[in-house]
């Protein structure tokens, strides 16, 4: 058999080996071919235009341009879209295949090639195409050129077959002439059911009435798709419905223009994501779990730290030789105090329920405080904890002096903890940007133990300390940077370090501070105990109009650098200060007795007339009889978390029966959001466990008057 091709049929052989090139170019040199080559896709295109190829053998994987690209670009051009294209592949890639197949392939050729099979379907591609010159010796191959196209066709139609997704070939109307075996399995329907029926029998009727409102004729056509993936709901011959993927694509061959329908089964896919969205939901709820798990763990903890602070309190206030004991519960009651408060705080990070407040406020008094509050620590050391400007700092800047205060205060006193000798050195800079806000930067420099490498790199992870031979010399839980690091991240900023081994180190932190274009520069630190600027101006900020409502501890950050440290207290505790009496009819609601015991004994003492209550059912009987009495209690201590009843309850009960008299919360509940909801159930105040005593006599003063 002469296995030669007509003359003078112009071939555009591309890819970018050109071992391959030289492969075709000698199997295709006995079809008399006239043989130009491309080694890339641009190349490939500008061949295409210039030499007007019948035929284009086409490398699918080629750098730059890949063969699909290319053959794109050849189906998108008017002028060379009836152009033969047959694709080149490595290897039986069937979705690579079925992809050319639906850009507009006229045929494909597998590497290694074939001498037999590169030349039959280069022939055969140049016949479907029109493009053979001379008639008389197509005429005498024909016979051939039929068989092997029909086997060609039977393997083409093997590997749709064999295809996950279903193919499915009809005309511009949706009338079914192929069907594959893969859209049988997925339809359930044998392939003479199908053949010359409509491919809407397949798709579900709100799908079919939504393909109708986008065709303005109304009535649904496959034609309308191409070019297009949509997601439609299908039906199985069972009549079960079932969500699927279709993507058309046309085709001409000989018989005009089909529409190649690619189906796929969503239902896998769908479950799956049903599965990941479960998933999802119950880390969520574990998550909040955690939360209120901690919540509870607050609760659980801060209400024994009562009775040991209280009790410890009273001990010390007496003359008696256990003074040394009573100063070590409160220490260590502080400290877990203390513990507490982080995890607490690491735990409204992690759930997003911390908040910002950024005011206008002085970066001085801040690091005023700062200085002030671990100054005596440094000092007990024979440490030297010395203050400076690196540049002119803005005299006051846009944050929240609460959180950058908690960054400082973490900083500073690891510094002072880890260093034995020397000192430790707060340099406060100021950056412009040309873009984006301005940058107060803030550097805490100590002639410490320093840290290794490793140490510095896992520095900022929860519940890690530099190493265990530190972790012995010093307590904590590691919670204090990782916590600083989030506070910097939430100002806009970051907190970076470098360290030497023995020598010390620097934490470097960077927060954004807003406009301070108006705002005035101080070029040397004023000192923790000055009360005016350069100019003789204070220092305290002008909080603007617009500024963020802020709390009586923010605004104390934001008033003068002039502070002076509070009086430590007395060794005999806080009793040595001579209050006024405290002359009140009091209602105590508290179920705990040790903490029922504590509390009327410190309100006694201050002159107070305490009647207790051990739950809010009985709180309740006995505010409102004392009320209807015309004997009402000056202020009612309400605990919000009690058995029978708790404080919540009985509060709202009260008020809804007309209750008039104050009632303040107690509550060992210190998350987000927690005094709001004791406010709105009708309490007047709030005051958390455990009870800072001069803190609950203000309140309570506050409140009768």
């Amino acid at each position: 058999m002469n296995l030669g091709a007509v003359m003078n049929n112009r071939l555009l052989i591309v890819d970018d080996s050109q071992v391959a090139r030289e492969k075709l170019r000698a199997i295709l040199s006995e079809g008399d071919y006239d043989i130009v080559e491309a080694a890339d896709g641009a190349d490939a295109l500008r061949m295409v235009s210039l030499a007007t190829p019948d035929v284009v053998l086409l490398d699918l994987d080629m750098p730059g341009s890949s063969g699909l690209e290319v053959l794109g670009q050849i189906r998108d051009n008017p002028e060379t879209r009836n152009m033969g294209v047959i694709v080149m592949t490595i290897g039986q890639d069937s979705g690579e295949i079925v992809k050319a197949y639906e850009m507009g392939a006229t045929d494909y050729i597998v590497k290694p090639f074939s001498k037999t099979f590169v030349l039959v379907r280069v022939r055969s591609v140049v016949r479907m195409c029109g493009h053979f010159k001379e008639k008389l010796l197509l005429m005498k191959e024909k016979h051939q050129l039929d068989k092997e196209f029909r086997a060609s066709e039977r393997h083409y139609e093997a590997l749709l077959d064999n295809l996950a997704d279903g193919v499915i070939t009809t005309d511009g109307n949706g009338t079914i002439f192929h069907f594959s075996l893969a859209a049988q399995r997925m339809f359930g329907y044998r392939l003479s059911e199908v053949i010359s029926k409509n491919f809407n029998m397949l798709i579900s009727k709100s799908s079919r009435l939504h393909m109708k409102n986008e065709r303005p004729s109304g009535n649904p056509a496959v034609s309308e798709l191409a070019g297009k993936r949509q997601q439609f709901e299908g039906i199985r011959r069972s009549r079960e419905q079932f969500p699927f993927e279709l993507t058309v694509r046309e085709m001409w061959d000989d018989e005009g223009l089909q529409y190649i329908c690619t189906v796929r089964d969503l239902t896998e896919q769908m479950e799956t994501e049903d599965i990941l969205r479960e998933a999802r939901r119950i880390a969520e709820a574990a998550n909040q779990s955690k939360s209120a798990f901690l919540a509870n763990m607050s609760h659980e903890l801060r209400t024994p730290l009562t009775a040991i602070l209280g009790f410890a309190e009273t001990l010390l206030a007496s003359e008696s030789d256990g003074v040394e004991a009573a100063q070590t519960i409160i220490r260590n009651g502080e400290h877990l105090l203390h513990l507490l408060n982080e995890i607490l705080d690491l735990s409204k990070i992690e759930a997003g329920k911390m908040e910002i407040s950024r005011i206008r406020c002085s970066p001085f008094a801040v690091v005023a405080e700062v200085q002030i509050l671990l100054g005596p620590k440094a000092k007990a050391k024979g440490l030297l904890l010395e203050v400076e400007n690196s540049t002119p700092v803005p005299e006051t800047v846009f944050t929240d002096p609460l959180r950058l205060k908690q960054i400082l205060v973490n900083l500073v006193g690891n510094a002072v903890k880890y260093t034995e000798a020397g000192g430790i050195r707060i340099a406060l800079s100021f950056f412009e940007r040309s873009e984006g806000p301005a940058v107060l930067g803030i550097d805490v420099i100590d002639t410490g133990i320093g840290m290794s490498a490793e140490q510095v790199a896992s520095l900022f992870r929860p519940f890690v300390q530099p190493d265990t031979s530190a972790k012995r010399r010093f307590v904590g839980t590691g919670l204090g940077l990782t916590i600083s690091k989030h506070f910097a991240e939430m100002l806009g900023g970051d907190i970076t370090v470098q360290s030497v081994l023995d020598k010390g180190s620097t934490f470097f932190v960077r927060i954004e501070v807003g406009p301070c274009e108006e705002v005035a520069m101080v070029r040397q630190w004023p000192g923790a105990a000055a009360a005016e600027g350069a100019n003789g101006r204070p220092l305290a900020p002008m909080l603007t109009a617009a500024a963020t409502p802020i709390t009586k501890t923010a605004a104390s950050l934001c008033e003068t650098t002039a502070a002076t440290p509070k009086a430590e207290p007395s060794p005999k505790g806080g009793a040595a200060t001579k209050k006024k009496k405290l002359l009140a009819k009091i209602l105590l609601a508290e179920d705990g007795f040790d903490n029922r015991r504590l509390i009327s004994l410190v309100l006694e003492k201050s002159g107070a007339e305490v009647e207790v209550a051990e739950n809010g059912r009985i709180a309740y009987e006995k505010a409102i009889e004392a009320w209807k009495a015309r004997q009402p209690f000056d202020v009612i201590l309400m605990d919000m978390q009690m058995p029978v009843m708790d404080g919540y309850q009985s509060t709202v009960r009260l008020r809804q029966n007309g209750y008039p008299g104050p009632i303040i919360a107690l509550t060992a509940n210190a998350m987000e959001g927690d005094r709001d909801k004791c406010l709105e159930a009708g309490c007047n105040d709030y005051v958390a466990k455990p009870i800072k005593w001069a803190a609950l006599m203000e309140v309570i003063e506050r409140v009768i008057e």
